[in-house]
């Protein structure tokens, strides 16, 4: 890993080099390592700093404060921080989203492109300090945090880069410091920091200390395999999962070599297992003797687990002496091992296949076990082409005729892999026969292998079979046959075979012709022929759309051959087809035959289509034209478009000018323009309402005084239409077009009689932002929200939200207020928005009122709008109604309404209205509504610390005792999460009252808020509670499951783990689930039990700390306790120093002692 870094670092150094420092390609290649980091030697100094004071103050995220001083003696000039900012590892995030953004690259928070790059440059930065004037503060960082999971990686690094140094001092201050106390009692943690630093270790390093670290390793695996723990070896396999470079370590596979000698069958079984799980890369001679050896053991599990560790050990490439005695094993009397090297046979990879081994597969493709007749089949397969001799070809044949399933599929397998190897006269007369076997799955399966053996089955005798099999009774025969012949390819495409797939095209099942399009398509310019053509016409009118779709792709396939006149007659009229696929597909083959080959063909014929005497063709050649779009854009097609704006067909003209709108602003010139000024006066309303679109799509480009001018004109045409498309081409030019001649336009088109024009005019003001946000404007939307048109109330709505705090006035403000009634949902949501937009100008006691009213919509998505409404609005929303519809909101069906509600509250919360929320809560604390209650629990909950009153605490201490337990799970949580400024003595005594309680729901809501909100004292009550339930647990067996749940969180419970009458019981299952969930914190196990000072919660807190991973440090007269990122402290009085004693002597019952120590001293 740390050699990838290394590689990493120095091409961001010589690209950076390269693209900021403007060194050229010719000297960066002359440059060494050393010689580059030197020139990067300011940005690297930083990102180190940066990265450590990231790590050391557990931070991804780096502040513009850290950032700083990161910088501090590293950046003398202003102008060196811009190279910083582009060096590549740094990128930034604007926290101020929401706000005001900032583009003072200073003032931006950043973060490292991936938090190992974040470890890897602080490792470098302790490195460096571990060689200079900071070499005392690298060690103390080192002590504190080395059990830390979270600087895992960051020490792997460290010790990788230690290893490349040439000063050994280095490496004996860093080993020293880990092997050094604070040392982890439960031996785990530490025995996997070593472990992963070790493998860091460069493999030519001059460290003299590296082959005792591997020493150590081996010991420690050697008790692992050997001790009775069951958590031990799972833990050591998961860490050597990921180190390549211990696993393949010669002490390591030597101390595999005294285990598998040991006379414990136990123990040979359990090293198999562990040698199968790791990576073993480059097993040393003898390891692989031994592991061989075991396939003759007597132990029949011994031999499995052999096979397993074989197959693991050789999956890249099998020896010879692998091979040798899976063969021998193939032939043992005993069906059991016989089975176990059939299996092994079939999964490692076998490079060459001898004589002997072909005989052998040979006599097993005969075994009277059908498994071994099977894995014999899966070999041979494997081995492919190299076994095809004759022999085994003819007992693949023979195994065609097996009864059994499971051995014909494997031969079929096996000939398929073969490939052209197995074209043999007897394979082909099999699948010959097969390819008429009243077995549906074996003409099929003949079908399959015939495709793998390739153009060598393309025999006139297959290809006749194939083509009776294009008339096969079944659906699935007859695809697999047009497949087939497809994959075959142009040897296939005789006369014969084309007709018969002209005939599959109109099969009556969708995926024969499906198919059989397929199959057309791969044959290419051979299938150019008239009747496939015009069978391809007509599968462009089938009535399967997938089908439509196959033939244009065939279309394409074929090429200029299918550039005929009935073919783009044909794809004209499917780009009208009802079915959007099919218009979709037509456009593609248009578009494939424009850029694959035929682009000017198909340009010309389009070009010629647009001048044919059918009125039609021309039409659906202008759209053909729009479907190819900016590829369109030639001289030849934008004359000929121009034209057709003159033609006699009025569908033709309103056509050429939506192509021009397809083909967008690159047809902007200034004689199409004049053109379709000219169609603004057509006198067909269709033909200027197709100029409008134009003009429209043409945007930016089209905004000249003369279009302007000429869509005021529309803007009064007699067709509503032409009306509507003026109204659109204005939203679509946008803020450019916002001229008050304009503005006054779109305010008359307000009031048309026409509701599309209305509501077009709507959208289009509101395109022009603020610009339009003029007293006439916000008059005219006021009258708009009483449209009797819901889509023009809509548009107006949309527009209103756009114009923001402009349009805060009184009138607008009681018009959107009615719009929140309106019958129509989408109204209604739209101006819960458009209120949102306003902000604080919105929230009147009328606007509120009804916002409350809206949070009891049926449609969610309104509820979900006036959420966010109420939110924005911030301290002047938060009356008692809103808070309660708040509050009846948190438990809405729909999640997202949900979210809104918790938004809201935090809005308020973080604005101001503190006060105002939290009394508005305490009001609904005593509702009564239970529901009320209960989810204003939850509202406190969320708001968290800032809820901490006394009033908001006595609430919560009576909602212990309501009738409802929803209201005193949800009290109990609420108290939880304010934490420790809820740890009064009445908030404790409440909680024990409730953990006693018989409610499981309350108990445990009741112990999690206990584990939060006495972080700092534990009192004795909770001692004497959790120790008389952890004596009920083991007077009692056969819990259900919610009681098992209860009472292991009411004691942080494991004392299940002392009676080993239930060790495999589901009580140990769920106390697990517990710890891994963090329902269940180890740090406190071992808190509890110093504090309490009883005995019964010794084992408990053992065995927590060895399933989550924690690490238990004494450091002078307390415990620490990583876990999970996190450090817990827990001081030890004189009084109670035998617990730690006993703790540390129990962990070394459980996970052994392995002597931790190893004295690093140079030499």
């Amino acid at each position: 890993m740390t050699g990838l870094y290394n590689g990493l670092t120095e091409s961001i150094c010589r690209r950076y080099l390269a693209k900021q420092k403007k060194i050229l390609s010719t000297d960066l290649i002359f440059m060494v390592k050393k010689d580059v980091y030197e020139k990067c030697k300011m940005e690297l100094a930083f990102l180190e700093r940066l990265a450590f004071l990231g790590m050391e103050n557990n931070l991804i995220l780096l502040s513009p404060t850290l950032v700083r001083n990161a910088e501090k003696k590293i950046i003398t000039e202003p102008s060196d921080r811009k190279n910083l900012f582009n060096f590549g590892i740094l990128k930034s995030y604007d926290s101020n989203i929401g706000r005001i953004r900032t583009h003072n690259e200073v003032e931006k928070d950043y973060y490292f492109v991936h938090l190992s790059f974040q470890e890897y440059f602080a490792a470098r930065y302790l490195a460096k300090a571990l060689s200079g004037t900071a070499c005392n503060k690298a060690i103390e960082f080192i002590q504190q945090h080395k059990y830390n999971q979270r600087y895992q990686l960051l020490f792997a690094f460290l010790a990788g880069l230690l290893s490349e140094t040439c000063d050994s001092r280095l490496n004996i201050k860093f080993w020293n410091t880990i092997f050094n106390e604070p040392l982890d009692i439960t031996h785990m943690q530490h025995m996997a920091l070593v472990i992963r630093c070790a493998d860091e270790i460069n493999s030519n390093t001059t460290f003299i200390e590296a082959p005792r670290l591997f020493q150590l390793t081996a010991r420690w695996m050697e008790t692992a395999i050997t001790h009775k723990s069951r958590y031990l070896l799972p833990f050591l396999t998961n860490i050597l999962r990921a180190c390549n470079t211990i696993c393949n370590a010669t002490h390591i596979q030597q101390a595999l070599v005294r285990l598998l000698h040991d006379n414990q069958t136990t123990i040979v079984c359990r090293t198999l297992e562990f040698i199968s799980s790791i990576p073993l890369n480059n097993p040393t001679n003898s390891l692989k003797r031994t592991v061989l050896q075991k396939i003759q053991h007597q132990d029949s599990d011994v031999k499995q687990e052999a096979f397993e560790a074989l197959t693991s050990m050789y999956q890249k490439a099998a020896t010879k002496e692998l091979i040798e005695a899976l063969l021998k094993a193939l032939s043992d009397s005993d069906h059991l091992v016989r089975r176990s090297a059939s299996e092994a046979f079939s999964r490692i990879n076998v490079q060459a296949a001898t004589p002997e081994m072909i005989d052998i597969l040979l006599k097993a493709l005969s075994d009277d076990d059908s498994n071994i007749r099977r894995h014999a089949c899966q070999t041979i397969g494997q081995l492919g082409a190299k076994t095809a001799t004759k022999e085994v070809i003819n007992a693949l044949v023979k195994a065609l005729s097996h009864d059994n399933s499971a051995i014909i599929w494997p031969a079929y397998s096996a000939f398929s892999r073969m490939g052209t190897q197995a074209a043999t006269k007897e394979v082909i007369g099999a699948l010959l026969k097969a390819l008429s076997d009243s077995d549906l799955s074996v003409r099929l399966s003949a079908c399959y292998v015939i495709d793998r053996i390739g153009a060598q089955a393309a025999t006139k005798e297959v290809i006749g079979a194939l083509l009776k099999a294009l008339s096969d009774s079944d659906l699935h025969v007859r695809q697999s046959a047009c497949y087939v012949i497809g994959r075959i390819g142009e040897k296939a495409a005789t006369k014969e075979v084309i007709d018969a797939l002209v005939k599959a095209l109109s099969d009556s099942d969708l995926k024969v012709r499906r198919s059989a399009c397929e199959a057309i398509g791969r044959m290419s310019a051979k299938a150019a022929t008239t009747q496939v053509i015009n069978a391809l016409v007509k599968a462009l009118s089938d009535d399967d759309s997938d089908i439509r779709g196959r033939a244009c792709y065939v279309i394409d396939r074929i090429g200029e051959k299918a550039a005929t006149k009935e073919v783009i007659g044909a794809l004209l009229k499917a780009l009208s087809d009802h079915d959007f696929n099919t218009r979709k597909c037509a456009g593609e083959a248009f578009d494939r035959m424009a850029k694959n080959a035929a682009t000017k063909e198909v340009i010309d014929a389009l070009v010629k289509a647009l001048s044919d005497d059918d009125s039609d063709i021309r039409w659906r050649a202008c759209y053909a034209i729009g479907r190819i779009g900016e590829n369109a854009a030639t001289k030849e097609v934008i004359n000929a478009l121009l034209r057709a704006l003159s033609d006699s067909d009025l569908r033709v003209r309103g056509g050429a000018c939506e192509a021009f709108g397809r083909i967008g602003e690159n047809a902007a010139t200034r004689e199409v323009i004049d053109a379709l000024l000219k169609g603004l006066s057509h006198s067909d309303h269709r033909v200027r309402r197709s100029a409008c679109y134009a003009i429209g799509r043409m945007s930016e480009k089209a905004a000249t005084k003369e279009v302007i001018d000429a869509l005021l004109k529309a803007l009064s045409d007699s067709d509503l239409r032409v009306r509507g498309g003026a109204c659109e081409a204005f939203g679509r030019i946008g803020e450019n077009a916002a001229t008050k001649e304009v503005i006054d336009a779109l305010v008359k088109a307000l009031s048309d009689h026409d509701f599309n024009i209305r509501r077009c005019a709507c959208y289009a003001i509101g395109r022009m932002s603020e610009k339009a946000a003029t007293k006439e404007v916000i008059n005219a939307l006021l009258r708009a929200l009483s449209d009797s048109d819901l889509r023009v109330r809509g548009g107006a709505c949309y527009t209103i939200g756009r114009m923001n705090e402009r349009a805060a006035t009184k009138e607008m403000i009681d018009a959107l207020v009615k719009a929140l009634s309106d019958h129509d949902f989408n109204i209604r949501r739209c101006a819960c928005e458009a209120i949102g937009r306003i902000n604080e100008k919105a929230a009147t006691k009328e606007v509120i009122d009804a916002l409350v009213k809206a949070l009891s919509d049926g449609d969610s998505d309104i509820r979900r709008s006036a959420c966010y409404a109420i939110g924005r609005m911030g301290e002047k929303a938060a009356t008692k109604e809103v808070i309660n519809a708040l509050v009846r909101a948190l438990s809405d069906s729909d999640f997202r309404v949900r979210g809104g509600a918790g938004e809201a509250f935090d809005r308020m919360a973080k604005n101001a209205a503190t006060k105002k929320v939290s009394d508005g809560l305490l009001q609904a604390l005593s509702d009564d509504d239970s529901d009320i209650r209960w989810r204003a629990c939850e509202a406190i909950g969320r708001i968290g610390e800032k809820a901490a009153t006394k009033e908001v605490i006595d609430a919560l201490l009576k909602a212990l005792s309501d009738s409802d337990l929803r209201v005193r799970g949800g009290a109990c949580e609420a108290l939880g999460r304010i934490g420790e400024r809820a740890a009064t003595k009445e908030v404790i005594d409440a909680l024990l009252k409730a953990l006693s309680g018989s409610d499981h729901l309350v108990s445990s809501s009741a112990c999690m808020a206990l584990n939060r909100v006495v972080e700092k004292v534990t009192t004795t009550e909770i001692m004497g509670v959790a120790a008389g339930f952890a004596r009920a647990w083991n007077e009692r067996k056969n819990l259900y499951k919610y009681e098992m749940r209860r009472w292991l969180c009411a004691i942080c419970a494991l004392d299940v783990f002392g009676d080993n009458d239930i060790e495999t019981t589901e009580e140990r299952n769920v106390s697990k689930s517990c710890i891994d969930s963090e329902l269940i914190s180890p740090g406190k196990l071992v808190k509890i039990l110093i504090q309490a000072g009883d005995r019964v919660f010794l084992r408990p807190a053992v065995h927590g700390c060895i399933i989550g991973g924690a690490a238990v440090s004494v450091v002078e007269n307390s415990l620490w306790i990583h876990e999970r990122g996190r450090v817990t402290r827990v001081m030890i009085p004189k009084c109670k120093m035998h617990l730690a004693v006993e703790l540390r002597q129990l962990f070394s019952e459980e996970v052994d002692h392995v002597y931790a120590k190893l004295a690093v001293a140079s030499k």
